[in-house]
């Protein structure tokens, strides 16, 4: 399958300078980490997929907050960070292939893998943070974005996070994530203004999460979350709507 971050990417740079637009072409692509840029509309054709890599290293290790606490991680397969006026749109679809990095985690029986020989040392708690995988999106420390109308299935981890962010729109998006291993659909952390419509989500996890960071760390950065929206959306497969597990700078 032929890779083409490079491509996209060197697009996505031109296309900032002149507050343009991207359009994926035709056919099913591998990509790595695609970093959006300010005044970036990023068009997911209805007739493209966009394949995440199996490879780790095709995501580089960025800041950012996983299960509430601030650390670097694997990029996502689509970033948009410390930017402002970004889209991404369309009717295609973007597919993390996550059964490598769910099998990574609890191996090929659900029961086996990083999670199996944490939790004989009584570590399990760490093996989230340990055993390291791609989401589909993430949205950081930015502002003005929105997510409107594309397919995101098979993340690795969360598929969706929007993490120090504000004035958000996640509008008819459809998030169908199998049963892999703390596959949440929308993670929603330390961000305000932000509303998710007409959506439809399943996934082995929160279909979507609210969350504010965890412990020490998060009450002395006093980043709460608040003014978040959610309507109209079809929650399928899933947990539901929950409030946490990290909530230590508080939901308003």
């Amino acid at each position: 399958m032929e890779d083409i971050t490079q491509l996209l990417q060197r697009e996505i740079d031109q296309a900032s300078t002149v507050q343009g637009t991207v359009i994926t072409p035709p056919g099913a692509y591998q990509i790595g980490a695609l970093f959006l840029k300010s005044n970036v509309h990023l068009i997911v054709s209805e007739d493209t997929i966009l394949y995440g890599s199996q490879e780790l290293a095709d995501y580089p290790e960025v800041d950012n907050r996983v299960a509430g606490i601030n650390m670097e991680w694997p990029a996502a397969m689509i970033n948009v960070f410390h930017a402002e006026n970004v889209m991404i749109s369309g009717k295609g679809k973007i597919d993390g292939r996550g059964e490598i990095w769910w099998q990574t985690f609890w191996g090929t029986d659900e029961a086996s893998g990083m999670m199996a020989d944490y939790a004989k040392k009584g570590l399990r708690w760490a093996a989230d943070y340990d055993c390291k995988r791609p989401r589909n999106i993430l949205v950081y420390e930015s502002q003005q974005v929105t997510i409107k109308g594309i397919s995101s299935v098979q993340s690795g981890f969360w598929n969706t996070q929007i993490t120090y962010s504000h004035h958000i729109l996640i509008d008819g998006i459809t998030i169908d994530n199998g049963k892999g291993p703390s596959t949440d659909g929308i993670d929603i952390d330390s961000c305000e203004e932000v509303t998710i419509q007409n959506a439809y989500i399943s996934c082995n996890d929160d279909n979507i999460s609210i969350k504010a960071g965890r412990g020490a760390e998060a009450l002395a950065q006093q980043r709460s979350c608040r003014k978040i929206t959610i309507k109209d959306c079809q929650l399928g497969y899933g947990s539901g709507i929950a409030i946490g597990s990290e909530t230590s700078g508080g939901i308003e």
